[in-house]
């Protein structure tokens, strides 16, 4: 670096005094051993007046800093000093008997980024400093913000921050008071103006104003973040018991899979922690969700944890199921989830989803997700199912059709999102009066070469389409594993040493035996049988 300085001080008869001095640095590059802090020819400019008499023990203090070139870097934050330059300009009094410091004016700023006012005074108490500080931002738009301190930062770790676009002004009005010990910090932040939607379409919030309480208190009493014991908010917030309120609002809501809404929610802070008392309704396809109430603990820590709860009933299934199922299908489900739990990156409930479907019922529980914040979640859950009509699930398929009655299940499902790296699965079926069990040729021959992967009428497919469209069945039995990218399929039908997957009844009908029960194969390689490519292992025929 190159660096210049100028001071002086100068002392009258009459005790008046005056000192100042000024530091110019530039070209100074500078870095810590682990380079979470580092400069690349940074400029930066201070200066420093103090004035009094040597009679009376008030000082006058004024000082003013800006940084205007090269860059710097804080931990995973950075900044380009030529185009956000930093500037800071300090006016206060420094009183020496009660050892405070009063602050008429502390304006810190980072050009088209950031900048707020503080006053107040900083006080020396019996053990440590004792603050009692008013803090203003004033109206700033947020899209910078969220640029650089959320979008650049964690880009990688939350690529998901790509899709958004954000609008709108925020400011806010904070007290920090106490000792470092049990400093609290309470006020609001306010977003105007606002909106939030993701560039592909996918949802749209439109018309949104924030009132955010915020309630940070580095010492909580023992009874816990909901009971900050001798603090309470300032007056002017007219406090509910011991708590601060606040509200949002969102006037257009557009969410996947729900009709265009309003919200509106109200909202208290109290000692480290956020709420929305009530529950909140969100209406849907046939019906309401009820969310809440929800609270999130510590939400200025690096690891908040959020808990609320979900129920609804009577709602219809077919919006979701118009976009994967190729024949209309109709369907309701309800459920409640009582205690639905975030902690950092991982998500757990408790409670089950029941969905009437295909003419029977599914059950849904251990819903979850893991590293949800990451590139690459996943999500976990288990189910269970009975009476579905396979001629419902199947028709119009490129499986092809099998009539019938299903029941099964699936345990320790784990999605890293499209595709399953573990699960337990079982499909039987059912007898159920007035249903026939009939299989077609095209599902007899999917079926082999999924659990075996030969084609079941090679050689005789003509001779055997020409004559049959479908068979008799006594009973369908497959158990399928996966783990650690190893994929293995059997049937639960075992006669005379004998597994099948599908079992034909007396003298007619069809069967499906897999010659090859205790081999396993990459679940890559499933895929691609599932896609109809030959693979040259296995074993299953069709007698």
């Amino acid at each position: 670096s190159r660096d210049a300085l100028d001071a002086g001080f100068s002392l009258k008869r009459n005790g008046q005094w005056r000192a100042f001095s000024r530091v110019s640095l530039e070209g100074s590059s500078f870095e810590n051993p682990d380079l979470t802090i580092a400069g690349a020819q940074v400029s930066m400019n201070l200066a420093a007046e103090a004035d009094g008499n040597l009679n009376r023990s008030v000082t006058s203090l004024r000082a003013s800093l800006k940084a205007d070139g090269g860059e710097f870097l804080l931990h995973r934050f950075y900044l380009d000093l030529n185009k956000n330059t930093v500037s800071l300009s300090m006016d206060g009094t420094y009183d020496q008997t009660p050892k405070s410091l009063s602050l008429a004016g502390l304006d810190v700023g980072v050009k088209d980024i950031l900048g707020f006012r503080a006053r107040g005074t900083l006080g020396r108490g019996s053990k440590s400093i004792v603050t009692d500080v008013s803090v203003t931002v004033p109206e700033t738009p947020l899209r910078p913000l969220f640029q650089h301190l959320l979008l650049d930062p964690f880009r990688q770790e939350l690529p998901a921050l790509a899709d958004l676009d954000v609008k709108g002004n925020i400011r806010a009005t904070l007290e920090v008071k106490g000792t470092p010990e049990d400093l609290a910090c309470m006020g609001r932040l306010n977003w105007d103006g606002g909106s939030m939607r993701s560039l592909d379409g996918t949802f749209s919030l439109q018309g949104i104003t924030l009132d955010l309480p915020v309630w940070y208190q580095a010492k909580p009493s023992a009874g816990g973040p909901g009971h900050p014991g001798k603090r309470k908010p300032p007056q002017d917030e007219k406090p509910r018991g011991e708590s601060i309120k606040g509200s949002l609002t969102i006037e257009s809501m557009a969410l996947p899979l729900f009709p265009e809404q309003t919200l509106n929610a109200g909202l208290e802070a109290s000692a480290n922690q956020w709420s929305i008392p009530g529950p909140t309704v969100l209406k849907a396809a046939g019906g309401e969700m009820a969310w809440g109430p929800l609270v999130v603990e510590n939400p200025y820590s690096g690891s908040p944890s959020v808990r609320t709860s979900l129920s609804f009933s009577d709602l219809r299934l077919d919006p979701v199921l118009s976009k994967i199922w190729s024949s209309p299908t109709e369907g309701t489900a309800r459920g409640r989830l009582e205690a639905i739990e975030l902690i950092g990156d991982r998500i757990s409930t408790k409670g089950q989803i029941k969905a009437e479907i295909f003419g029977g019922t599914v059950a849904i529980d251990g819903l979850g997700a893991d590293n949800l914040f990451s590139p690459s979640p996943v999500f976990h859950l288990d189910a269970a199912w009975t009476g579905l009509l396979l001629q419902e699930l199947t028709r119009g398929t490129s499986f092809g059709e099998v009539q019938g009655a299903l029941k099964g299940h699936v345990k320790g499902l784990q999605m890293a999102w499209p595709e399953p790296q573990k699960f337990t699965l079982l499909l039987e079926t059912e007898p159920r009066e007035g249903i026939p069990q009939r299989i077609s040729v095209r599902a007899v021959d999917n079926i082999a070469q999924i659990g075996g992967g030969q084609n079941a009428f090679a050689g005789v497919a003509g001779v055997v389409t020409s004559l049959f469209k479908d068979f008799p069945y006594d009973r369908i039995g497959v158990r399928a594993t996966l783990e650690n990218d190893v994929f293995r399929v059997n049937g639960t039908i075992r006669e005379g040493g004998v597994e099948y997957l599908v079992k034909r009844g007396g003298f007619s009908g069809v069967s499906v035996i897999n010659q090859s029960p205790e081999s396993t194969i990459s679940f890559k390689d499933m895929v691609k049988r599932v896609r109809r490519v030959t693979d040259s292992r296995g074993g299953a025929v069709v007698r």
